[in-house]
């Protein structure tokens, strides 16, 4: 067992007698222990960032850019790492936590070229394909449109079934097309924090009369019985569930480089898939 990692409070390396274990979500296997902070370690911490930020602001442009840039080179060289902890502490694949890296760095990239500039507190950065992503998140935009165009969609390309996925969570996209729907698939993993998303979800979808709801346990460890998650959740939410897929070696391996199903046709999972699809249509 490896020793608990400290903390970094105003350039000083802390620990304490809390320690939390850092479990992998599909194994439970402990990939990490971290010193938690104490009340006194964070007031230190806002305190030592006031008395930081009272230099940095005094710094010319091209210092404050030369930090930004210093921080990105050490994110590169330690960019494996920073995927594989993503992967490890959040069970996220590989693409996803390639991709927040990525987005991590750039952000990192584009304050270093606007501190060079930077003349107000709003700074666009619209002017990258990820600035643009940022754009829209920050901006908002209107969700009449997303409903105008679903069904522009259907009609023109003559759909039997427009399959959405929508982000997790519950935001005006998610409303509007549980709203829309004529069958809702909630994915869940059996964990406290999706157990309690799902609840609201779930909730939600019963007030807008959705005609058809189902749910789906989603990355079950192997070390649970299927029939027990299937019992407990349908309890929990008084609501079906279609199917129960379990962790999978090979999911993980293709790490959303390609679609499940064409890629092993005779899985016991995609077989599972093909059942839920059919309940949908």
């Amino acid at each position: 067992m490896t020793d608990p990692r400290p903390f970094l409070v105003g350039g000083e390396w802390r620990s304490s007698e809390d320690i939390l274990e850092v479990r992998f979500p599909y194994t439970n296997e402990v990939v990490g222990r971290v010193c938690q902070a104490t009340e006194q370690d964070l007031e230190d911490a806002i305190r030592a960032a006031e008395r930081g930020f009272e230099i940095t602001r005094k710094l010319p442009a091209h210092a404050r850019s030369r930090i930004l840039y210093a921080l990105l080179d050490r994110m590169q060289a330690r960019r494996s790492e920073l995927v594989e902890t993503l992967i490890l502490e959040g069970g996220k694949t590989r693409g996803v936590a390639e991709g927040e890296t990525s987005r991590a760095m750039e952000t990192v990239r584009v304050a270093a070229e606007e501190a060079k500039r930077v003349t107000g507190e709003i700074v666009p950065i619209d002017w990258t394909e990820a600035g643009e992503i940022a754009r829209v998140l920050r901006e908002g935009y209107d969700v009449g449109l997303l409903n105008d165009g679903f069904q522009r969609l259907i009609r023109t390309l003559k759909l039997d079934v427009l399959l959405i996925d929508t982000h997790p969570g519950m935001n005006e996209e998610t409303l509007l097309s549980i709203a829309i729907s004529d069958a809702l698939a909630i994915i869940l993993r059996p964990d406290q924090q999706d157990y309690q998303g799902t609840g609201v979800t779930v909730e939600v979808a019963r007030r807008l009369s959705v005609p058809q709801m189902m749910l789906v346990v989603n990355k079950v460890p192997a070390v649970f019985a299927e029939g027990e998650v299937r019992a407990r959740v349908e309890h929990a939410y008084q609501a079906e569930v279609a199917a129960v897929l379990p962790h999978s070696d090979e999911m993980m391996a293709l790490a959303s480089a390609g679609v499940f199903v064409t890629r092993y046709p005779d899985h016991a999972i995609t077989a599972t898939l093909e059942q839920v699809a059919r309940r949908l249509a």
